[in-house]
């Protein structure tokens, strides 16, 4: 059972009944059964059918066990249904295939379209990456597909979801909804006359770096993911006075013909390691590792740096380092006593913030 799926029904429900009635019959087709019309059936439809190719597992059951029945195997069986107030039909394509492999996407429509007046339908957008892709259609495509059986599309939904992050994109971007032109009561409901072939920002954003990836390489997408964060969390270093200790730090490094340091700090995104992380390289100075005495994670922001805490430092990375560079002016001294339980501090360089500074509990 996917709790986004469950939470993205709901947000379709929603956006749904502020332009038509709640529907008291709902059916659904989906590959994931019963997920997307618990949302009504949580707010009272009386009749909900859920088709599916098997039963469910108890686990995956969302509504009452006796609204989930066997898809039928010809698609022309729907004929003989009562029509519902509403049909979801959500990868619908997909989920009749396995029954049948040859379902093709006129004849889904065809069998689709007399099981309701209201129809919630979702197919992949072409390019999203599938066994199935020959079948994946621009919303137009379906438009015109529907229209062939009386429906016309109102596009009501999309617009309240599209910048609900707490959605999938492709949710977002394909959800549409048809309904069969005789059976709008309100004339105040038009229909659509934008463009429906659209794509989602975050479909844009993936889809460009997809590309860059596989023409640049994984490592350069790190790069860049590593350059990205630094340039954004390098703000949070916005103390003047911090700045300036900053500067003098990396002058001294660079005054010492250093070219490497092995970075300690206190604080992670929340320290002076973000503006040095960014800083610091272009100065032409390594960072060979990054140690925090709070033991905030670094590493999940920036894949390629070596990250320590006090339960994992050992004597390697410190005595392979050129120099340790201490830049945290609260806590050196709480860094420097771990520091001594790992090595002899004797033996390695260590610049940065003073030993006299006071030690913070």
């Amino acid at each position: 059972m996917s709790e986004d799926i469950l939470l993205s029904g709901q947000y379709v429900a929603d956006a749904l009944m502020k332009t038509f009635p709640m529907p008291r019959s709902v059916i659904e087709i989906s590959t994931t059964p019963g997920q997307w019309c618990s949302a009504f059936f949580e707010r009272g439809a009386t009749l909900v059918e859920v088709l599916c190719e098997k039963p469910p597992e108890p686990f995956d059951i969302v509504v009452s066990p006796e609204c989930y029945s066997e898809l039928p195997s010809d698609l022309s069986d729907f004929g003989d249904r009562q029509p519902s107030d509403l049909a979801i039909c959500i990868n619908a394509l997909r989920a009749l295939r396995g029954k049948d492999e040859t379902i093709t996407a006129p004849r889904l429509v065809e069998g689709i379209s007399s099981l309701a007046n209201t129809i919630i339908f979702c197919e992949p957008a072409p390019h999203i990456q599938s066994t199935e892709e020959n079948d994946h259609m621009w919303p137009s495509a379906w438009v015109s597909l529907f229209s062939r059986h009386g429906f016309s599309l109102h596009d009501v939904i999309r617009p309240r979801l599209w910048g609900n992050n707490r959605i999938d994109w492709q949710w977002r971007q394909n959800m549409l909804l048809f309904v069969r032109s005789s059976a709008v009561q309100d004339p105040g409901i038009p229909e659509t006359e934008h463009p429906v072939d659209i794509v989602h920002p975050e479909n844009y954003r993936d889809a460009c770096r997809q590309y860059e990836k596989d023409v640049f390489g994984a490592d350069f997408m790190r790069a860049q993911d590593i350059e990205r964060d630094l340039i954004l969390w390098s703000t949070y270093c916005t103390n003047a006075e911090h700045k300036e200790m900053c500067q003098s730090w990396i002058h001294q490094i660079e005054q010492n013909g250093i070219d490497e340091v092995f970075l300690a700090c206190a604080g992670g995104i929340n320290s002076l390691a973000p503006y040095l992380l960014n800083t610091l390289p272009r100065h032409g100075i390594e960072i060979s590792g990054y140690f925090d005495y709070l033991e905030d994670e670094l590493s999940e922001h920036f894949s390629s740096l070596e990250t320590y805490h006090r339960r994992n430092l050992t004597a390697a990375p410190l005595l392979n380092a050129k120099a340790i560079f201490i830049a945290s002016p609260g806590y050196a001294a709480n860094i420097i006593q771990t520091l001594k339980q790992v090595i002899d501090l004797d033996t390695v360089r260590v610049i940065g913030a003073s030993l006299e500074q006071p030690s913070v509990k």
